[in-house]
């Protein structure tokens, strides 16, 4: 009950003490808007001399990860629809922008964690009696959230060190990839590793002694 509480208080806090600092962003997506969206930052100032990450770069990774999230679901037999996907994952677009509005600006991340059982809760409204897609529809709403608020804090800590905002994104893209290369070969060989006959599973517990 806490962490639906917190959600609320989340979304509350959000829009009552920092909509003004969002609206401004919010109207950047508005290709008819002419008002020019103004930073008062000083670190800012001072990456105005990098080249800025162009915004279809995020539109890309955007589709992409779109694509990779309805293909695994997909291939993972998952019961879960495309469309109950899309939903979920919108609303953990909205759940990320208010969670890494509080980690940006008073670096509070606690809660960010705590929509799991939130997510939960939609997917059984949206796919009832089901609880395999139950577990991936909370997937799929956690996670991103969780990862999108450390891919800007990456980008964050990029701008007070005063690194290039071009090379932060690849760096980080790269550890993407790599990190995911390295689960789809380490998965295989998990179980063999960890089996019962395995000298690395311990004699008496049978345990694996990773």
């Amino acid at each position: 009950m806490t962490s639906n509480l917190s959600l609320g208080a989340t979304f509350t806090h959000v829009f009552f003490w920092h909509w003004a600092d969002i609206k401004p962003f919010l109207k950047t997506f508005n290709p008819w808007n002419k008002e020019e969206f103004v930073v008062h930052d000083p670190h800012w100032e001072r990456m105005k001399r990098y080249k800025q990450i162009p915004r279809w770069w995020y539109f890309v990774l955007l589709a992409g990860a779109y694509a990779i999230a309805q293909a695994t679901n997909y291939e993972g037999h998952s019961n879960l629809p495309w469309w109950a996907l899309t939903v979920i994952l919108l609303i953990s677009l909205t759940m990320s922008l208010l969670f890494a509005t509080l980690a940006a600006t008073i670096g509070f991340r606690e809660f960010n964690t705590s929509a799991n059982g939130f997510y939960q809760m939609i997917t059984s409204y949206l796919v009832p009696g089901d609880p395999i897609a139950n577990l991936y529809g909370a997937l799929y709403g956690q996670h991103p959230q969780g990862q999108c608020i450390a891919m800007l804090g990456d980008l964050k800590l990029g701008q007070y060190t005063k690194l290039a905002p071009r090379v932060t994104f690849s760096m980080q893209i790269l550890g993407t990839v790599v990190g995911a290369i390295l689960n789809c070969t380490w998965f295989p060989v998990f179980p063999l590793v960890c089996d019962v006959n395995s000298p690395l599973v311990h004699p008496q517990t049978s345990r694996c002694t990773r």
